[in-house]
């Protein structure tokens, strides 16, 4: 039961995150947003979900407080500024730091999600996080179909009603898998080492950290400008929902196969995952039109398709359980530290500059990333 309890939570998470990572910056420019000014909203927003799940994080391994209570805050406090959006038309300036703050949250929960995947398993259920994930992804790519047509068809308004809905459903799988949020920890597995000292005792670990941080800062840019990218070709809202269903529907079946396949060779699987980054951003710099831009995003599913389930296997396989909040929240919020440098870049640079040159530099930005991943890697094994 709580397997399939948990697969409707991964389930809920992403179609809210459909709509608040692939839309929001389309709510904001219809709203009269520059893109610097967007880039500075997410930014702020990757910025406050790293310090928020850092701290928290290791105050959950320290059991300092507990994981079923903060993941409740962080959902309710989505749920109120989605009801905000929604119900208030003229924010202004006030939108653009309720957008911030609900991907802050939104950010901090998911590694939360991933850590519940694992006091799952330690307490005798068989929660195949791939699999759940693919279901989420499945989700993902239905939600943002759905999101472009109403979008185009109607009006950006329906954006914050979306993100409301899916967002206040989750609280039904949270209730009811509250038992594994409070899996009491025994003595020895209480663990109070700093996040630094973790860091510095897994300096592979570490390296492998900075190199996603940066790979992600460059995928990430392009996500969250994605309209911009779509636009550039000739595409409009409907062919973002489109393209988001597209590339969302290809990590499904990549995220199946790795959860049958990859026993033992999870960071073979990583090694793979972390190029095919690099060639996806290379092709979408190519690409000259719509079906040439769809062309482009089949690397997702090797790219992030493989390497959403590889990280979490990697983590568990190299991080001792007494850290694991700080490794699954590591591993999932590194990818904000460079985003919120880039996006504000990418944002700015899309302002003066044309959508070639900065797709060019973000793919440059990637292949260092991807170098110092398996740096990274190799120094841990």
């Amino acid at each position: 039961m709580n397997r399939w309890r948990y697969t409707v939570l991964q389930i809920l998470y992403w179609s809210s995150a459909a709509i608040l990572f692939g839309f929001f910056v389309s709510y904001l420019q219809a709203n009269g947003y520059s893109n610097s000014e967007i880039g500075g909203t997410v930014s702020a927003g990757n910025l406050l979900g790293l310090l928020l799940t850092l701290s928290l994080s290791a105050r959950i391994d320290a059991q300092k407080i507990s994981l079923f209570p903060t993941t409740l805050v962080l959902l309710i406090c989505q749920i109120l500024l989605f009801a905000l959006l929604a119900s208030v038309t003229d924010l202004h300036w006030a939108a653009a730091i309720c957008c911030a703050a609900a991907m802050a949250f939104s950010l901090t929960v998911n590694p939360f999600y991933i850590k519940l995947s694992v006091n799952l398993n330690r307490m005798g259920d068989t929660i195949s996080f791939g699999q759940s994930r693919a279901a989420g992804s499945l989700a993902f790519a239905l939600t943002a179909w759905i999101t472009g047509e109403l979008v185009q068809r109607y009006s950006v308004t329906w954006i914050p009603w979306l993100a409301f809905m899916t967002t206040a459903l989750q609280l039904v799988p949270v209730l009811l898998l509250r038992q594994g949020f409070d899996l009491a920890p025994t003595e020895h597995t209480v663990h109070k080492i700093s996040t630094a000292a973790f860091l510095k005792r897994m300096p592979g670990f570490a390296v492998l950290l900075l190199g996603i941080s940066i790979l992600f800062a460059a995928n990430n840019s392009i996500n969250s400008f994605l309209i911009t990218v779509v636009q550039h070709v000739g595409g409009d809202y409907a062919t973002l929902g489109q393209l988001t269903l597209f590339f969302a529907l290809l990590e499904f079946p990549a995220m199946l196969i790795y959860s049958r396949t990859a026993r033992g060779r999870h960071t073979r699987f990583l090694r793979i995952s972390v190029a095919a980054f690099v060639w996806k951003l290379l092709a979408i710099t190519l690409a000259k039109s719509v079906p040439t831009l769809f062309l482009a995003f089949l690397f997702q599913s090797v790219s992030v398709g493989l390497y959403t389930p590889a990280i979490v296997d990697y983590v568990n396989d190299v991080v001792p359980y007494e850290d694991s909040a700080k490794g699954q929240s590591l591993a999932a919020m590194t990818a904000a530290l460079g985003t919120m440098v880039a996006t504000l870049t990418s944002g700015i640079l899309l302002d003066h500059c044309s959508v070639t040159m900065v797709l060019t530099i973000l793919t440059l930005t990637a292949a260092v990333g991807a170098v110092i991943c398996y740096a990274g890697i190799h120094r841990q094994r």
